[in-house]
């Protein structure tokens, strides 16, 4: 391990963490329908800058926290782009709506595997609020 090197895998998850943070707030004052239910524990992770978030409900709402839940029902793994990609895809019904371009571009992601996510037929619903949570639309 090299000096400061602690301090950077510090530092990056926790711009990350606050990027995701802010959109789930943002969102939630846009719209408070939007939640996650108890058991929906959820981690995203960026694979190219090897950083993981854990989203889940807690008492006062959702929390979004570093690292990697060993719980989570839902793990999402992609490039920082394409998890940038997937929160502006339009949806339609809680998923990329497919009679838009940006949301079959996104399933032609999953389908090609640049975005995987574990746990999507298992949990479907929970994958359903996270991207409703999520969406930056």
């Amino acid at each position: 391990m090299s000096p400061g090197s602690g301090s950077e895998s510090v530092a990056e998850p926790s711009g990350i963490t606050a990027l995701i943070d802010g959109l789930v707030r943002q969102n939630l004052r846009r719209d408070p329908t939007r939640r996650l239910l108890r058991a929906d524990v959820v981690t995203i992770e960026a694979v190219d800058a090897d950083v993981s978030v854990s989203i889940l409900p807690s008492d006062g709402g959702i929390a979004v926290v570093d690292g990697r839940d060993p719980g989570a029902r839902v793990v999402v793994s992609a490039s920082s782009t394409k998890l940038l990609e997937l929160a502006g895809a339009p949806l339609r019904f809680g998923l990329p709506d497919v009679f838009s371009r940006a949301g079959r571009a996104v399933i032609g992601d999953l389908l090609a595997r640049r975005i995987r996510v574990r746990g999507l037929v298992r949990h479907l619903g929970t994958v359903r609020r996270l991207t409703v949570l999520l969406s930056a639309r």
